[in-house]
């Protein structure tokens, strides 16, 4: 996992990892305590213009559309 600093902006990158045929994104610990996300958050996915995802917590009226 790398991590890199930017004004306000910070950025981490992390390693898919593979469970028989379930894919994982680890997020390490210091990004989800920088972000404030816990255990039953839900977040989504963004697709950013330049090809990256960008991952977001749902706020509560997007989670009642789920």
């Amino acid at each position: 996992m790398d991590s890199t600093d930017s004004d306000d902006l910070k950025t981490w990158t992390v390693t898919v990892e593979q469970d028989g045929d379930d894919l994982i994104l680890p997020l390490p610990e210091d990004m989800l305590q920088a972000v404030g996300w816990g255990p039953g958050d839900v977040l989504k996915w963004e697709e950013g213009k330049d090809g990256t995802w960008i991952l977001r917590k749902k706020t509560p009226s997007e989670n009642a559309d789920s």
